[in-house]
C-alpha cells in the first residue's frame, strides 16, 4: 500500500544498478495518480511530478521499486529541544510566506497554476518568486514537514580526509624549510 510521505526506491536493473528514491507527495482521491519528488539530493531538488497510481502499484509489485523506511536527514525533520528553541523563530518566518499555498493540493503540483501560486504569495510577502520556489521545494523533500525549513546547519564546514591534512601538513613544512624524515 502506498501512503502519502512514503519514500519509493526506485531500482535500476541496468548495467550500473543506480537507485533513486522518491517521496509521495500527494495521492488523488480516487486513486489514478500521485505527485512525487525526487528526493536523491537536497541541493538539486526538482518540481514536483504526477504518475499514474497503478504505474507505481506495477513498479512494486514486479521488484522494480519498493517502499523505504527512511528520510533523509531525521537531524532536520526531528531536531533536538535546542536546536528549535534557536532557530525555530526564523522557520516559522519562512513558513508563513509558503503556508497559503501548500495546502492547495492538486494545484500547487500544476506547474502553470503553481507559478501564479508562487507569484501570489512572493508578492504579498514581499519576496522573490525563486525563494518561494526554494522554500517549497525544501518542504517537500522533507515530507511537507516544517521543521524541513530550519536552517541546516548539521553539514556545514568543508569535510577533509586524514591525507589531505597531511598533504597540508608536509606542504607548511617545506614552505617552511622543514625536513621531511
Amino acid at each position: 500500500m502506498i501512503f502519502q510521505n512514503s519514500v519509493i526506491c526506485f531500482l535500476d536493473v541496468g548495467p550500473n544498478k543506480k537507485r533513486t528514491f522518491e517521496r509521495v507527495l500527494w495521492i488523488a482521491p480516487d486513486h489514478s495518480q500521485v505527485v512525487l519528488i525526487n528526493i536523491d539530493n537536497k541541493k538539486k531538488v526538482p518540481f514536483p511530478y504526477f504518475r499514474d497510481y497503478k504505474d507505481l502499484l506495477l513498479y512494486l509489485e514486479s521488484g522494480s521499486a519498493q517502499v523505504e523506511i527512511i528520510d533523509p536527514d531525521l537531524r532536520l525533520i526531528a531536531p533536538s529541544d535546542e536546536y528549535l528553541k534557536k532557530y525555530s523563530q526564523r522557520r516559522d518566518e519562512k513558513f508563513a510566506i509558503i503556508e497559503g499555498i501548500v495546502f492547495k493540493e492538486p494545484d500547487i503540483y500544476i506547474p502553470g497554476k503553481r507559478g501564479k501560486l508562487v507569484s501570489g504569495a512572493a508578492e504579498q510577502c514581499n519576496k522573490q518568486v525563486n525563494w518561494v520556489y526554494q522554500l517549497l521545494k525544501r518542504y517537500w523533500f522533507y515530507g511537507k514537514n516544517e521543521n524541513g525549513l530550519l536552517n541546516d546547519y548539521f553539514d556545514v564546514g568543508v569535510p577533509t580526509t586524514g591525507d589531505e591534512i597531511e598533504v597540508k601538513i608536509q606542504a607548511q613544512n617545506l614552505r617552511m624549510g622543514k625536513a621531511l624524515l
